[in-house]
């Protein structure tokens, strides 16, 4: 209501304002015509003596007379004619600007202007451009949870607890899902099932009914029906695949207990299917057929790391003049080994991660000097590491 009220009299005051200002504009006409009548009489009397030479003509009689007269009366014409042409411009310029702005003062209450007005008493801007804008509700996007058996490929020193983290279910939803143990050794491109949530899949035989298989798992035959769309009293068909959410596996079917909180040695570790350099050193001797290993020389105690992830096979003395050694079993048929070193941090039975330290290079054994002696083999043949190393 203020708002309606204050454009009200903005409107009322600018009318007054063009009511006076229209007949001071309309009270310049009359003197302006007396300009016009001045411009007509100049251009008359321009026209007269443009009449000269004719009027010359016949008074003298003289050829060459009339002609110098009428070239004269020719240039004092055109000189007039401008003349007259730009008083003509200087008068109605000044006339038409005020017959324009006698039009904008009265379109102008129809026009408001977007600088805000305040009021004198509250000291209130109220600005009659602005729209405000609809505050938007933001969109999610709700991603529907996956409901289906997923199979995953095993990566390069994937664990089965990281796998179990990645996809958010229970070491032991993913066990056995799998029919394996906690220290089934990874390979690298071997597919696992991933279930969609933490329980058990059952495989329906022949005569199954929903309430037993409920009871087998200690489940509720109501949420087994639901998450997989059937009915209480659907049939079901050999061969069908069922998802027992929070279903426990009988004991007797596990072939070994999981555990969430194994110790990081104690996961298996998928291997990636190459080598990286064990050590930082110089090359002392190469592969051929009389050493069929790669000799890397440095400092004792420079660094030791696993080729490759695996499962440790061995590691303490040996009796074969390789002093402290370590052998790598990398579960697709790779072996490494790892000798003459100072000291190792590993035991038999734990999983390394490729690049993960396993002890430090020495001098033990059958040595001349800190080097690493590095072996590779493959389905128990010796191969040359050179190559093979990335």
């Amino acid at each position: 209501m203020a708002f309606e009220a204050l454009r009200e009299e903005g409107a009322a005051s600018r009318e007054d304002q063009a009511e006076a200002r229209l007949p001071a504009a309309a009270s310049t006409v009359p003197r302006r015509s007396l300009g016009l009548q001045l411009v007509g009489l100049v251009i008359f009397c321009a026209y007269g003596v443009f009449r000269l030479p004719r009027l010359a003509a016949l008074t003298l009689r003289s050829k060459a007379l009339s002609q110098w007269v009428s070239a004269a009366a020719y240039r004092v014409a055109g000189h007039i004619v401008l003349l007259a042409l730009g008083i003509a411009a200087l008068w109605a310029t000044p006339l038409v600007a005020g017959q324009i702005s006698g039009r904008a003062l009265l379109d102008e209450p129809e026009r408001y202007s977007t600088l805000p007005a305040f009021r004198v008493s509250t000291a209130e801007a109220v600005f009659p451009d602005v729209i405000e804008r609809p505050i938007l509700l933001e969109t999610r996007v709700i991603l529907r949870p996956r409901d289906e058996i997923f199979a995953y490929e095993v990566r390069g020193n994937d664990t089965l607890v990281d796998i179990a983290d990645r996809f958010r279910i229970e070491l032991d939803t993913l066990l056995w899902a799998n029919d394996i143990a906690p220290d089934h050794l990874l390979v690298l491109g071997y597919k696992l099932r991933i279930p969609p949530i933490d329980g058990v899949i059952h495989v329906v035989a022949g005569g199954d009914l929903l309430h037993e298989i409920a009871e087998k798992y200690q489940s509720n035959p109501v949420a087994i029906a639901e998450y997989n769309r059937i009915g209480l009293s659907t049939t079901l068909v050999a061969g069908m695949e069922l998802i027992i959410p929070n279903g426990i596996l009988p004991e007797a079917l596990r072939k070994s207990r999981g555990d969430t909180q194994l110790a990081q040695r104690e996961q298996p570790v998928a291997a990636f299917g190459e080598f990286r350099w064990p050590a930082q050193g110089v090359i002392t001797q190469y592969y051929h057929s009389r050493h069929l290993a790669l000799d890397i020389g440095n400092r004792t105690g420079t660094a030791i790391v696993a080729a490759d992830a695996g499962r440790i096979s061995a590691a303490g003395w040996s009796a074969l003049g390789y002093g402290y050694r370590i052998v790598i079993d990398h579960g697709n048929g790779w072996v490494s080994t790892y000798s003459h070193l100072s000291t190792f941090a590993v035991s038999v039975g734990d999983f390394v991660r490729a690049g993960e330290y396993i002890g430090a290079m020495g001098s033990t054994g059958y040595s001349t000097g800190p080097h690493l002696h590095f072996e590779v083999l493959y389905h128990n043949r010796f191969q040359n590491p050179l190559p093979l190393l990335n």
